[in-house]
C-alpha cells in the first residue's frame, strides 16, 4: 500500500526552528529549507508528502518536486484542511499525520491514520538524513563515486576508451 505523510507545515517549521535546524530569522527562507529537507526525505523514503500551511488566502496547491504544498484559504486552518483530506487519502494510502495540535491528533486516531508529533518527526527527519548520508557514502567515508569501486584492470580499460 502507498504511504502518505500529511504535515501541518507551521507546526513542523516551529519544531525544526526549535532544534536550530532552520534559519531563525526569515520565515520564507526557513520554509524553503524545510521543503528541501522534505524533498530529500520523500525521495529516500518513497512517500507521498503533503505539507499544509495556514493560508495565503488563495487555497493554492504548489508542487515542489515530489512534495505537494497546500496553502489554505483565509477562513480555513491547516487542521481543518487535514481533517478533510484524510478520508480521501486513507482509501488508497497508509496515512501518517504530523501535527503538534492535540485535538488534531485525536481526530487523526479516530480516522484510522497514524500520527507523529512535530517534535518527534523533526527528530525522525534528522535521523533519516543521517541514514541517507550513510547509505550514499562508501566504507572509507567518501561519497560513493564509481572510480573508487572499480578494480584496476576495469578502470584502465574505461580510461583508455575515454581517451580515444
Amino acid at each position: 500500500m502507498n504511504e502518505a505523510l500529511v504535515i501541518d507545515g507551521y507546526n513542523l517549521l516551529y519544531a525544526l526552528k526549535k532544534q536550530a535546524r532552520l534559519s531563525p530569522v526569515d520565515l520564507e527562507h526557513a520554509r524553503v529549507q524545510m521543503l528541501d529537507q522534505l524533498i530529500n526525505f520523500a525521495a529516500y523514503q518513497d512517500k507521498r508528502i503533503i505539507v499544509v500551511f495556514d493560508g495565503r488566502g488563495t487555497g493554492s496547491l504548489e508542487r515542489h518536486q515530489s512534495v505537494e504544498v497546500v496553502y489554505t484559504r483565509d477562513n480555513q486552518t491547516a487542521d481543518s484542511y487535514i481533517e478533510m483530506l484524510i478520508p480521501e487519502l486513507i482509501r488508497d494510502h497508509r496515512v501518517t499525520v504530523v501535527t503538534s495540535d492535540y485535538e488534531e491528533q485525536k481526530n487523526v486516531f479516530g480516522s484510522g491514520a497514524l500520527r507523529y508529533s512535530s517534535r518527534e518527526f523533526a527528530l525522525f527527519l534528522e535521523e533519516s538524513k543521517k541514514n541517507e548520508r550513510r547509505h550514499y557514502t562508501d566504507r572509507t567515508g567518501q561519497a560513493g563515486h564509481l572510480d573508487r569501486r572499480l578494480d584496476a584492470s576495469l578502470w584502465r580499460i574505461l580510461e583508455k576508451r575515454r581517451r580515444e
